[in-house]
């Protein structure tokens, strides 16, 4: 049976030092020789994703970016999955800015570098990201068209009531998704998509193209927006450290700076065997 392994990028293969380790790249290697299907899932946009691995090849026949806004294959080909309209984009932002949240915007994938922000006094991590992608940010304003996501900046201490109220007012028309900072790996970012936008979704929508079954497929997370994703997959994998509640079932693994991808790839390969 053809099968498919996907993991995260942050706290998975990208380890605390911000490098790569060579096992974790060459077990990947492996799945592939033996005709897996290897897949990048991660919350970077494609030039976040490229900045950090300084332009190196990886792995992977697919990698889906954005949390799911869109996948690139090792050949070029590129899918865009919905975004948020024109009419969306107002929408939440006079939610947000009624609340006097602070957030940012991103372009339409693949351009979802594009950093948008408004007049409110920005988070300390939001400045950082700004910082990051300096040279691709504009004022909320000069944004005409589609977006892909928001992103939301909150202290994770005392988050849960503001996490709640965006969950209550936002979640039944789009998809909302907790995850942590990979700035500085404290602050909640709360996204926001379009219903059905994420990372699980992008899997199965690859999977079944591919004709893969859900029973073929595995997936390896250690934060909450890897949470749909986990639970999307036939077989799923967290590493040590990660969320209580986050998987329940899932298989253990070690964490990111030892050999997470390599230990999973290896359980993963004796599974299908």
């Amino acid at each position: 049976m053809k099968t498919l392994f996907a993991t995260d990028f942050d706290g998975t293969l990208f380890r605390s030092d911000r490098t790569l380790c060579g096992a974790d790249l060459e077990a990947l290697s492996e799945l592939r020789a033996r005709g897996v299907v290897t897949v990048l899932a991660t919350g970077r946009s494609p030039f976040s994703f490229q900045r950090a691995v300084d332009g190196v090849p990886l792995p992977f026949d697919w990698r889906i970016h954005s949390s799911g806004a869109g996948m690139i294959s090792s050949r070029g080909e590129v899918v865009v999955n919905p975004g948020l309209s024109p009419g969306d984009v107002l929408a939440i932002r006079e939610f947000l800015e009624g609340r006097c949240l602070d957030y940012s915007v991103q372009g339409p994938f693949p351009e979802s570098h594009l950093l948008y922000h408004g007049s409110i006094s920005p988070h300390p991590d939001h400045l950082r990201r700004r910082e990051f992608y300096r040279g691709h940010v504009c004022r909320v304003g000069e944004l005409a068209g589609p977006a892909s996501q928001f992103v939301v900046y909150l202290d994770a201490r005392g988050a849960a009531d503001t996490e709640a109220g965006i969950h209550d007012a936002l979640g039944p028309s789009f998809q909302i998704i907790r995850t942590t900072s990979p700035l500085d790996h404290s602050t909640l970012w709360i996204e926001i998509f379009p219903r059905g936008v994420h990372k699980g979704a992008a899997m199965l929508a690859l999977a079944a193209r591919l004709g893969i079954p859900r029973s073929g497929t595995a997936a390896l997370g250690n934060d909450w927006n890897d949470k749909l994703l986990l639970e999307c997959a036939g077989t799923a994998f967290v590493v040590d450290g990660a969320p209580e509640g986050l998987a329940p079932g899932a298989i253990r693994v070690p964490g990111s700076d030892h050999q997470a991808v390599r230990h999973a790839a290896l359980l993963w390969m004796e599974m299908m065997q």
